[in-house]
């Protein structure tokens, strides 16, 4: 009697697991290697540039909520998050003029020269990774990216 082995039978070697497991492991890689290089070029962390990045692209303030929401954070880790921020002198909170019981992070001036500061060695080094895609690659993976991103909608971290 021949028995199957449960090892290659079992879910775990599904296609769509080992893609996501893929992807998870690609994502920590590039988490590491992104805060080692601003921690080595810019004194800062990936979340640190990550949410001066955001706060610059809206124009210099954004709600905390959707900050958690686009950073994938708990609302107590976004607080965190500003805090240490706000005692770094990289981000203010302020009231919105709309809505007075919205709380916004708004960048600095020392934000501000802080992520500039940092762009130039980041940017290099994130073509450097990207090289290693053509650019129908690139293009497919930001496209793929995109609509995980969209598929996954607003789920904060535990």
């Amino acid at each position: 009697m021949s028995e199957t082995d449960p090892v290659v039978d079992a879910p775990v070697m599904d296609e769509a697991v080992t893609r996501v497991g893929l992807l998870l492991e690609v994502a920590a890689g590039l988490a590491t290697r992104v805060d080692a290089q601003l921690r080595r070029d810019s004194d800062i962390t990936a979340s640190t540039y990550e949410v001066l990045v955001r706060l610059h692209r809206s124009g210099g303030a954004k709600p905390l909520s959707a900050l958690g929401r686009e950073l994938a954070v708990t609302t107590g880790g976004v607080t965190r998050m500003i805090d240490r921020l706000e005692r770094d002198g990289l981000v203010r909170r302020v009231r919105s003029e709309s809505d007075r019981r919205s709380v916004l992070a708004e960048i600095t001036d020392a934000g501000t020269r802080t992520l500039l500061d940092a762009l130039p060695g980041h940017v290099a080094d994130v073509r450097d990774l990207l090289a290693a895609l053509d650019d129908d690659q690139q293009a497919a993976l930001e496209s793929a990216l995109r609509t995980l991103r969209d598929a996954l909608g607003d789920q904060p971290r535990s």
